[in-house]
Parts: C-alpha cells; structure tokens; sequence
C-alpha cells in the first residue's frame, strides 16, 4: 500500500468518527430533551398532587372546625 492510499484510508477513518460523533452526539442531545420534557410533565403532576393534597386537608380542617364548634355549642348548652 503506497503513502497516499494509508493517507486516503486515514482520511475515511477520520471522516468515519467524526460522523460516529455527531451521531451520538446528536443522540445524547435528543435523549436529554426526551428526559427534560419529562422532568417538566412529572415537576407539573407533583405539584398537582401537592395543591391538591393542600386543597383536601384545607376542606377536611374546615369540616372539623366546623364540628368543633358544634360540640362546642351543644356543650355550652348542656352545661346551662
């Protein structure tokens, strides 16, 4: 094998990599916005479920309070 055809086998070599490192390059970019899309989708179920949790223990507290004072009232007028 003459020096131009190792320097034109290197050439292809070279120009083979530097593809194979767009390629997953490219790849590795794609899979991180994949995985960013889905760590926004579940941050925004999270913070869902937490409003909602809030909301539900904001209503049962309402509830019991209003029982509370209910007890309160009967008590008030057994007592009398």
């Amino acid at each position: 094998m003459t020096f131009e055809q190792k320097l034109v086998e290197s050439d292809k070599k070279v120009l083979w990599f530097e593809q194979e490192m767009r390629r997953v390059a490219d790849w590795a970019r794609n899979r991180q916005t994949e995985y960013n899309k889905a760590a926004i989708v579940m941050q925004q179920e999270i913070n869902r479920a937490k409003q909602e949790a809030s909301d539900q223990a904001h209503t049962i507290n309402q509830d019991l309070a209003g029982e509370l004072e209910s007890l309160q009232c009967e008590a008030t007028e057994m007592l009398r």
